[in-house]
């Protein structure tokens, strides 16, 4: 991964924490600087969304899902067995463009916990590193 996304990744969440920027417009930069990264199958596509998480839901941190759309169409061709061997689910896996990060709104609650823009970003690049690495 390039140095450039990381520290603009950084930035951004420190924008946020500091007040500078609200969530649409962290959840749209968030999105666009992901979907500039170079992987090994290809651009991928990522939307970020943050999820209000209220006091009865366990907090989730941050999780990665493709589309709806993406996820039933894989689903779909390991069901109806197109696809039937581990290798070609797991290359069909990786080769899937369309992905749903979704943010815990806790994340930016200081008064529940007091993640660093470090941790958040760290937190964010361990979540996409599984899609597939990247060059």
């Amino acid at each position: 991964m390039n140095d450039n996304a990381i520290i603009y990744i950084g930035n951004l969440f420190t924008d946020r924490l500091r007040g500078k920027i609200n969530d649409g417009k962290l959840c749209r930069e968030l999105g666009l600087a992901l979907s500039a990264l170079n992987f090994q199958t290809g651009k991928k596509k990522f939307t970020v969304e943050i999820t209000k998480n209220n006091s009865a839901s366990e907090f989730f941190g941050m999780r990665v899902f493709p589309t709806i759309e993406v996820g039933d169409k894989f689903m779909q061709s390991i069901t109806s067995g197109e696809i039937e061997r581990y290798t070609d689910i797991v290359n069909r896996w990786k080769s899937l463009n369309d992905w749903v990060i979704e943010l815990d709104s806790t994340l930016f609650d200081r008064n529940v916990i007091n993640f660093t823009t470090d941790e958040l970003t760290a937190m964010l690049i361990g979540s996409i590193v599984p899609i597939r690495k990247f060059n």
